[in-house]
């Protein structure tokens, strides 16, 4: 109920003494009757005030008085005169200075009269929207139960609250919304306190950049309204986090109705995002089951050929294979798989994710798919604001023009992975970028590494099997060491004398000399290609 309306309420004889026309829209929500001189601690948000000025001896009065009212945030003050005739000039000034409505009532209406007006149509009021809230709570659980998507019923929230809403996915995408699109700035600042702390009724302020320690925001990156937003995590019926629910605003200042309906929306939302993450898991799964098949080798090719062509995609073009991960824990694994996928939608290619070993591993499948253009679409990223404080690492392979090469193609993106070093937000080792051993070898097949490792230590090998010795052991703490005698011996719990006789039958049997750098390359990187 407005200020406005209870002026027109032409039984309570209510004039307006001194109030901009926009101050009557306040809303009425209690009145409180006072003849103290500073009543603030009993007055509230949205009280209308009614007082016979017993108070008032001094102008000053006045300022005490008002001063204590609009630091209560009250609706308006009424002022009866039967005490004080008429209206302190003093009062009235008072009042258009804080911009408080001042009204006076007629002596032959009572206080009582507009307390039980108040409320009555506050309790009218208050009914109405319960039995509207009531009925919008009937209406988001039937749309839950007739199959419609998160999108419709953040609407529906929308249109009848008038509150802008979006889902959040696990990951950091918004992935449904009521009102505006989200900026990127925006939505990382979400995302980014979510990981950091609960999201049940979560406040984020958006216009003081200082809440991110490392990470400032433009108001590009937030969009015009530097307010504030509401967060609440969304459990699916597992109990799992399956998205998070942001409304434009800060809840604390909600009726109690929109409290109660968010937890409604969260219910309904978590059972509507369950069925969204079934279909989406099942297909990750079959890609799993593909990255599972490939690490385990030996699998026949027509068997890899038909996965493929389960998951819609063409055995007979060039794969391929990315290995990823983000260099913080609290980052989910998930959320950086979508952050590549989304990165390389934009190539022409078939595009395959899942989630293995707490990595992403991402296929991408189609004519012409090279390695270098896959590489530079990651670097792309750079600019993403969710890397703004974390580094992006990833390994890629060369593209597989058989699906015999798959498995070797996704150990090369995994070693290549492992061997990534640099700064920046993202760092990509693939074919073009050859910065350690490690990445040389990764670019070889298995067959080629093993080929190299056989030829140069099968003597050693074979010694080894016929006189349980220990020389290839002896030859890694050797190299390890850098040729250090001491140093080796002391590694290896033996005399120097007699890791010099081991040295020296290691050089017998492969006809090397570990005095020689060239020599020792070899011997290091046999060692590195032994599977």
């Amino acid at each position: 109920m407005r200020i406005i309306d209870l002026v027109h309420q032409e039984r309570l004889r209510l004039s307006v003494v001194a109030a901009e026309p926009e101050d009557l829209e306040a809303t009425v929500q209690d009145t409180y009757v006072t003849d103290l001189p500073d009543p603030r601690r009993f007055l509230g948000d949205g009280h209308l005030v009614l007082t016979s000025c017993v108070w008032y001896h001094e102008p000053d009065d006045a300022g005490r008085f008002v001063g204590a009212l609009a630091d209560c945030s009250v609706a308006a003050l009424v002022v009866g005169t039967l005490v004080v005739g008429t209206i302190p000039a003093r009062l009235v000034e008072e009042c258009r200075r804080r911009r408080l409505p001042l009204l006076t009532v007629s002596g032959d209406v009572s206080f009582n009269t507009i307390r039980e007006s108040v409320r009555d149509q506050t309790r009218n009021a208050r009914e109405l929207a319960l039995t509207r809230a009531a009925a919008l709570d009937r209406r988001l659980v039937e749309m839950a139960a007739i199959g419609d998507g998160p999108g419709a019923t953040l609407e529906l929230f929308q249109r009848e609250l008038g509150i802008d809403c979006w889902i959040i996915s696990p990951t950091g995408t918004a992935v449904a919304g009521a009102g505006p699109q989200l900026k990127p700035g925006r939505l990382a600042r979400l995302f980014n306190r979510v990981l950091e702390e609960p999201a049940t009724g979560l406040v984020v302020e958006h216009d003081d950049d200082t809440a991110d320690a490392d990470t400032t925001y433009d108001d590009a990156d937030i969009g015009h309204d530097r307010g504030a937003d509401s967060v609440w995590t969304v459990h699916g019926s597992d109990a799992r986090v399956r998205g998070y629910l942001v409304c434009a605003g800060d809840h604390r200042g909600w009726p109690p109705d929109a409290g109660r309906l968010v937890q409604t929306l969260l219910s309904v939302a978590g059972l509507q995002l369950d069925l969204e993450e079934k279909a989406r898991s099942a297909r990750q799964h079959q890609i799993g089951d593909l990255i599972d098949v490939l690490k385990a080798g030996d699998v026949p090719p027509g068997e890899v050929s038909a996965r493929l062509r389960l998951l819609g995609v063409d055995p007979r073009l060039p794969t391929v294979i990315v290995v990823a991960a983000i260099n913080d824990t609290s980052f989910p694994p998930q959320a950086t798989l979508e952050l590549v996928t989304d990165q390389l939608v934009e190539l022409d290619a078939d595009v395959l994710g899942t989630v293995a070993g707490g990595h992403a591993v991402v296929l991408l499948n189609g004519t012409g798919v090279e390695s270098d253009a896959v590489a530079e679409c990651m670097r792309a990223a750079s600019g993403h604001q969710l890397l703004r404080r974390r580094q992006l690492v990833a390994g890629v392979s060369e593209p597989s023009d058989s699906v015999s090469q798959l498995a070797a193609a996704l150990a090369v993106a995994g070693q290549r992975f492992q061997g990534a070093a640099g700064d920046g937000p993202v760092v990509v080792s693939s074919g073009a970028t050859i910065l350690s051993h490690d990445a040389l070898l990764s670019m070889l097949s298995d067959r080629v590494k093993a080929s190299f490792a056989d030829g140069l230590l099968r003597p050693l090998l074979d010694y080894d099997a016929r006189h349980g010795s220990d020389l290839i052991t002896t030859l890694r703490s050797f190299l390890d060491t850098n040729g250090s005698w001491q140093q080796s011996a002391e590694r290896l719990h033996v005399h120097v004398n007699t890791l010099r006789y081991r040295v020296s039958r290691i050089e017998k049997l492969t006809h090397r000399d570990l005095s020689s750098t060239h020599d020792r390359v070899d011997f290091y990187l046999a060692l590195q290609c032994l599977p």
